[in-house]
């Protein structure tokens, strides 16, 4: 799976070979979010 551009991505049918595949893709973002303070994701997208 390529990385996305865009929000816009996520509304391509099809953009997702399977539910299965879009499930771990929503489980992984959700917990690189948890394990990474808020303050530090918006200090590294700063520099």
């Amino acid at each position: 799976m390529e990385p996305l551009n865009s929000a816009a991505d996520l509304a391509v049918p099809g953009f997702f070979d399977s539910d299965e595949e879009m499930a771990e893709f929503i489980a992984d973002l959700y917990a690189s979010r948890r394990r990474e303070p808020r303050c530090l994701r918006h200090h590294r997208d700063v520099s």
